[in-house]
């Protein structure tokens, strides 16, 4: 008995479940634990009205994401991979920006959790990419990926679909360059 009562005392003393994200950057790979995300020196409370996976209004303890992408350039590509597998893709330039809509990633502290998304569902954590002020860079809710469990940088869409590159004879400004 007392080896049970033992045992259990060990399992209350582990910390509360944590999770950890990896970004992989073409100079650099870095995983993150929750712990370290939670007291980076850049986290910040942010408030999110009408968050588009709860469809209420949020908060959520916060990094810039622009601050875990060192090196990233506007024209970078990157994929946010969830833990069942869903992949995003973004263009680092919304991503990057500082003023308008800013990117966030949020972490779920395991002490606070999230609220299920829905009846029999999990919350949006461990890491959700949330923004504030979307409508001033015409953020979209595919661009607000959760359960996040990597980000990697991808190759840009012209390098990866050369095919798709408009006629390189086109002005710069054609509606054609415009659109790709």
């Amino acid at each position: 008995m007392k080896l049970i009562l033992a045992l259990f005392a060990a399992l209350l003393a582990l910390p509360a479940w944590a999770a950890q994200l990896t970004i992989e950057l073409d100079h650099t790979s870095k995983t993150w634990q929750t712990a370290d995300l939670l007291t980076h020196p850049d986290v910040q409370t942010v408030q999110i009205t009408d968050d588009v996976s709860y469809k209420r209004n949020m908060t959520y303890r916060a990094v810039p994401l622009a601050a875990l992408l060192p090196g990233l350039t506007p024209a970078n590509h990157l994929q946010a991979v969830a833990l069942d597998g869903f992949a995003a893709e973004l263009t680092a330039a919304p991503l990057l920006q500082t003023h308008g809509a800013r990117a966030w990633l949020a972490v779920e502290d395991p002490a606070n959790p999230w609220p299920a998304l829905a009846e029999g569902k999990p919350s949006a954590g461990p890491f959700y990419l949330v923004w504030t002020d979307p409508q001033a860079g015409r953020i979209g809710p595919e661009q607000w990926p959760f359960q996040i469990a990597g980000i990697k940088q991808l190759k840009t869409v012209a390098e990866r679909f050369p095919a798709l590159l408009p006629d390189p004879t086109l002005a710069a400004n054609d509606p054609i360059n415009q659109g790709f």
